[in-house]
């Protein structure tokens, strides 16, 4: 052993030193995230629906203001500041109904969306929004009808979908994207063509200085559904439902720039459907799928090679739910979900390698809506 001690003593001088003497740079600090979760839950104690929010598993319940239910959808972040676009119901007695009206929420304070000009008979409410060109973009129907919000410095306008040649009617995605300086919409048009009623797919966008254009990806369809639209570097996919025949029954369909995507000859139309999507740097195409056969919380990942992955959470042997929502962050996939077991109803949502329990009422079906992941350096 005492041939041996020197080299021992060297080996330890030797890396004291070079610790003292370590001039690499510290490794990167560890990325922090916001998960925010929207819904309304059915509350059994007064029979109201509440505006619901989830920051990392912390429930909050967002104001509702003198309105007698609410409805938080769409998430956004900019800054410190969390802003939630949804709508909330009160009674008109001369009505004789319940109307929804628009609003959204900063920080957890509702604030009402003008409706001046805007034709309601049903209703009226906010599903998404976006923080762009300086602006808080909110996007909504008025019966049914398109309706943009622009809120800039404590001022809202409304930016009108112009609607093409032959128009009838329009259509728009639950969601908004921004990229590359620029506003999309997925959506599709109704029109006339050679005294039939046809379909168009595609999506509109808005520019720096407002001005909206619409652009095809399929033309002259029997009938067009659009839910979703993700845009990327890799990109435009829209997620729906069309029929390619006017006999034929709606099928699933993720369009893109240059076709409908090849997972869509997977789908089964009679028990399957689209909802929300995610792309993520890759080209990895994540679809939340609602399977009424499997019954299942389940996301597809759909690669380049347009081959589907299943992604399923782990649930009770028995039980019945769904994948309500899907978000994408620095190509890590976040999912919410919900399901029935034991005679009462579950949610959590799963994100880098962790699954979290949401707070919820077990003896109510949950009304989920949208799940969204906000990096953050520590």
């Amino acid at each position: 052993m005492q041939k041996y001690l020197p080299a021992l003593l060297a080996i330890i001088l030797f890396l004291s030193c070079r610790k003292q003497n370590d001039q690499s740079l510290p490794p990167p600090p560890d990325k922090k995230y916001e998960v925010v979760i929207t819904a309304a839950l059915f509350n059994p104690s007064n029979h109201r629906y509440e505006a619901t929010c989830w920051i990392n598993g912390v429930k909050s319940i967002l104001d509702a203001g003198t309105a007698d239910q609410a409805f938080p959808y769409g998430i956004e972040k900019a800054g410190a500041d969390i802003y939630i676009s949804g709508g909330f119901a009160y009674s008109d007695p001369s009505a004789g109904n319940t109307l929804l009206m628009p609003c959204y929420w900063k920080n957890g304070k509702k604030i009402d969306l003008p409706v001046n000009g805007l034709s309601i008979n049903e209703r009226c409410g906010a599903g998404d929004l976006k923080w762009f060109n300086n602006s808080l973009y909110i996007t909504g129907d008025a019966d049914l009808l398109p309706v943009i919000w622009k809120v800039k410095d404590g001022v809202t306008t409304v930016i009108p979908l112009p609607l093409g040649d032959n128009v009838q009617d329009v259509r728009k995605t639950g969601n908004l994207q921004v990229y590359n300086n620029q506003l999309y919409i997925g959506g599709n048009q109704k029109k006339l063509h050679n005294g039939e009623t046809v379909f168009t797919a595609g999506y509109w966008i808005i520019d720096q200085n407002d001005k909206v254009s619409f652009n095809i990806l399929e033309d002259d369809l029997p009938y067009a559904l659009c839910f979703n639209i993700s845009v990327s570097a890799k990109g435009i996919f829209i997620a729906g439902e069309y029929a390619s025949a006017s006999n034929s029954a709606p099928r699933p369909v993720v369009w893109t720039g240059s076709g409908h995507l090849p997972v869509s000859a997977t789908f089964n139309p009679s028990y399957q459907r689209l909802h929300t999507s995610a792309v993520d740097d890759k080209g990895n195409l994540y679809l939340n799928v609602f399977d009424i056969q499997l019954y299942q919380p389940v996301v597809w990942k759909v690669p380049a090679s347009g081959i589907p992955q299943l992604i399923q959470p782990e649930v009770p042997a028995n039980a019945k739910g769904f994948c309500h929502a899907i978000d994408v962050s620095i190509d890590q996939l976040a999912y919410v979900y919900m399901y029935e077991a034991d005679g009462g109803y579950y949610a959590a949502y799963a994100f880098n390698g962790k699954t979290i329990p949401l707070d919820i009422y077990h003896n109510g079906r949950p009304n989920i809506h949208r799940l969204k992941v906000f990096p953050q350096q520590s």
